[in-house]
Protein backbone atom coordinates (compact mmCIF):
# COMPACT_ATOMS: atom_id res chain seq x y z
CA UNK A 1 0.00 0.00 0.00
CA UNK A 2 1.26 3.45 -0.85
CA UNK A 3 2.15 5.56 2.16
CA UNK A 4 -0.32 8.37 2.70
CA UNK A 5 -0.15 11.66 4.51
CA UNK A 6 -1.36 11.37 8.06
CA UNK A 7 -3.52 14.41 8.53
CA UNK A 8 -2.84 16.42 11.66
CA UNK A 9 -6.52 16.62 12.56
CA UNK A 10 -6.42 12.86 13.16
CA UNK A 11 -3.55 13.32 15.61
CA UNK A 12 0.06 12.33 15.35
CA UNK A 13 -0.10 9.02 17.15
CA UNK A 14 0.67 5.54 15.97
CA UNK A 15 -2.96 4.78 15.02
CA UNK A 16 -5.49 6.62 12.92
CA UNK A 17 -9.07 5.78 11.94
CA UNK A 18 -8.00 4.13 8.69
CA UNK A 19 -5.90 1.63 10.64
CA UNK A 20 -9.08 0.38 12.30
CA UNK A 21 -11.16 0.47 9.11
CA UNK A 22 -8.69 -1.87 7.49
CA UNK A 23 -7.79 -4.02 10.50
CA UNK A 24 -11.36 -4.56 11.64
CA UNK A 25 -12.97 -4.60 8.18
CA UNK A 26 -15.45 -2.02 9.40
CA UNK A 27 -18.62 -1.31 7.43
CA UNK A 28 -18.15 1.97 5.53
CA UNK A 29 -20.84 3.80 7.50
CA UNK A 30 -19.32 2.82 10.87
CA UNK A 31 -15.81 3.64 9.64
CA UNK A 32 -16.90 7.07 8.44
CA UNK A 33 -18.64 7.71 11.76
CA UNK A 34 -15.34 6.90 13.50
CA UNK A 35 -13.48 9.30 11.21
CA UNK A 36 -15.80 12.18 12.12
CA UNK A 37 -15.68 11.35 15.84
CA UNK A 38 -11.88 11.41 15.87
CA UNK A 39 -11.54 14.64 13.91
CA UNK A 40 -14.56 16.48 15.42
CA UNK A 41 -13.64 20.12 15.75
CA UNK A 42 -9.98 19.63 14.76
CA UNK A 43 -10.07 20.24 11.00
CA UNK A 44 -9.82 23.90 9.95
CA UNK A 45 -13.18 25.25 8.90
CA UNK A 46 -15.19 22.41 10.42
CA UNK A 47 -16.91 22.88 13.76
CA UNK A 48 -17.23 20.08 16.27
CA UNK A 49 -21.00 20.26 15.95
CA UNK A 50 -20.81 19.92 12.15
CA UNK A 51 -18.48 16.91 12.36
CA UNK A 52 -20.69 15.26 14.99
CA UNK A 53 -23.76 15.88 12.84
CA UNK A 54 -21.96 14.11 9.98
CA UNK A 55 -21.04 11.25 12.34
CA UNK A 56 -24.70 11.06 13.35
CA UNK A 57 -25.76 10.74 9.70
CA UNK A 58 -23.38 7.81 9.22
CA UNK A 59 -24.51 6.17 12.47
CA UNK A 60 -28.08 6.33 11.20
CA UNK A 61 -26.99 4.76 7.90
CA UNK A 62 -25.29 1.96 9.83
CA UNK A 63 -28.39 1.39 11.95
CA UNK A 64 -30.65 1.31 8.89
CA UNK A 65 -28.47 -1.49 7.48
CA UNK A 66 -27.64 -3.26 10.73
CA UNK A 67 -29.44 -6.47 9.74
CA UNK A 68 -27.15 -6.82 6.71
CA UNK A 69 -23.99 -6.02 8.70
CA UNK A 70 -24.82 -8.46 11.47
CA UNK A 71 -25.91 -11.18 9.02
CA UNK A 72 -22.60 -10.81 7.16
CA UNK A 73 -20.72 -11.02 10.44
CA UNK A 74 -22.74 -14.00 11.65
CA UNK A 75 -22.36 -16.00 8.46
CA UNK A 76 -18.86 -14.92 7.43
CA UNK A 77 -16.16 -17.44 8.19
CA UNK A 78 -13.30 -15.31 6.89
CA UNK A 79 -12.65 -12.32 9.11
CA UNK A 80 -9.76 -10.36 10.49
CA UNK A 81 -9.47 -12.87 13.33
CA UNK A 82 -7.73 -15.02 10.73
CA UNK A 83 -5.00 -12.39 10.48
CA UNK A 84 -4.40 -11.71 14.14
CA UNK A 85 -5.98 -12.60 17.43
CA UNK A 86 -8.95 -10.98 19.14
CA UNK A 87 -6.69 -10.14 22.10
CA UNK A 88 -4.26 -8.29 19.83
CA UNK A 89 -7.13 -6.36 18.24
CA UNK A 90 -8.45 -5.39 21.66
CA UNK A 91 -4.93 -4.39 22.78
CA UNK A 92 -4.53 -2.18 19.71
CA UNK A 93 -7.85 -0.49 20.45
CA UNK A 94 -6.77 0.09 24.05
CA UNK A 95 -3.50 1.63 22.82
CA UNK A 96 -5.49 3.98 20.59
CA UNK A 97 -7.76 4.95 23.48
CA UNK A 98 -4.68 5.69 25.63
CA UNK A 99 -3.30 7.84 22.82
CA UNK A 100 -6.58 9.79 22.65
CA UNK A 101 -6.44 10.35 26.42
CA UNK A 102 -2.85 11.60 26.16
CA UNK A 103 -3.78 13.82 23.22
CA UNK A 104 -6.45 15.58 25.30
CA UNK A 105 -9.68 14.14 23.91
CA UNK A 106 -12.53 14.59 26.35
CA UNK A 107 -13.91 11.63 28.29
CA UNK A 108 -17.24 11.52 26.42
CA UNK A 109 -15.57 11.44 23.00
CA UNK A 110 -13.19 8.70 24.13
CA UNK A 111 -16.09 6.65 25.49
CA UNK A 112 -17.98 6.93 22.21
CA UNK A 113 -14.93 6.06 20.09
CA UNK A 114 -14.27 3.06 22.35
CA UNK A 115 -17.89 1.93 21.96
CA UNK A 116 -17.70 2.20 18.15
CA UNK A 117 -14.45 0.24 18.02
CA UNK A 118 -15.84 -2.39 20.40
CA UNK A 119 -18.80 -2.90 18.07
CA UNK A 120 -16.47 -3.18 15.06
CA UNK A 121 -14.34 -5.70 16.95
CA UNK A 122 -17.41 -7.77 17.85
CA UNK A 123 -18.53 -7.77 14.19
CA UNK A 124 -15.27 -9.39 13.06
CA UNK A 125 -14.87 -11.79 15.95
CA UNK A 126 -16.16 -15.13 14.77
CA UNK A 127 -15.89 -16.59 18.25
CA UNK A 128 -19.31 -15.42 19.39
CA UNK A 129 -21.41 -18.50 20.07
CA UNK A 130 -24.94 -17.36 19.28
CA UNK A 131 -27.06 -20.32 18.28
CA UNK A 132 -29.11 -18.28 15.82
CA UNK A 133 -28.74 -15.13 13.75
CA UNK A 134 -31.64 -13.59 15.69
CA UNK A 135 -29.84 -14.17 19.00
CA UNK A 136 -26.66 -12.61 17.56
CA UNK A 137 -28.57 -9.59 16.23
CA UNK A 138 -30.26 -9.18 19.60
CA UNK A 139 -26.90 -9.35 21.37
CA UNK A 140 -25.36 -6.73 19.06
CA UNK A 141 -28.30 -4.35 19.25
CA UNK A 142 -28.98 -4.69 22.97
CA UNK A 143 -25.36 -4.37 24.01
CA UNK A 144 -23.29 -2.49 21.48
CA UNK A 145 -25.74 -0.20 19.72
CA UNK A 146 -27.28 0.74 23.08
CA UNK A 147 -23.82 1.69 24.40
CA UNK A 148 -23.08 3.79 21.32
CA UNK A 149 -26.48 5.48 21.42
CA UNK A 150 -25.91 6.43 25.05
CA UNK A 151 -22.35 7.75 24.64
CA UNK A 152 -23.00 9.38 21.26
CA UNK A 153 -26.15 11.15 22.45
CA UNK A 154 -24.10 12.69 25.28
CA UNK A 155 -21.66 14.07 22.72
CA UNK A 156 -24.39 15.38 20.44
CA UNK A 157 -26.20 17.08 23.32
CA UNK A 158 -23.00 18.67 24.62
CA UNK A 159 -22.22 20.01 21.12
CA UNK A 160 -25.77 21.29 20.61
CA UNK A 161 -26.57 18.94 17.74
CA UNK A 162 -30.25 18.04 17.36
Amino acid sequence: MKDFKREEYYGTGKYQPIDFWEGLHMPASLATMLKYLVRAGLKDGESKAKDLAKANNYWNVFLSNINDHVMFSYSNTYSSTHFYSYKLQAFTINEFIEYLEEDGYDEDTIECIHDVLSLALRLVHVGYNAKTYKAYLNYITCTYTTNINTSFNKLLKKAGVD
